[in-house]
C-alpha cells in the first residue's frame, strides 16, 4: 500500500495544510498560541510514524 506524501506531510508543520491554519487561528481567538515549533514537536513524530 502506497500512501502519498500529500496525505502525511500535512501533519508535519502548521503550514502543511489549510486545516492546520484554521485550527491555529481558532485557538488564537481563544487566547492560546500554537507556535510553529510546538506544532512541529508533535507533527514530526506523527509524520514519521505514518
Amino acid at each position: 500500500m502506497v500512501i502519498t506524501s500529500s496525505l502525511t506531510t500535512g501533519n508535519l508543520t502548521v503550514l502543511g495544510s489549510f486545516a492546520n491554519l484554521i485550527v491555529a487561528e481558532l485557538v488564537s481567538q481563544q487566547g492560546y498560541r500554537l507556535l510553529f515549533l510546538e506544532h512541529l514537536r508533535f507533527g514530526l513524530p506523527l509524520t514519521v510514524l505514518t
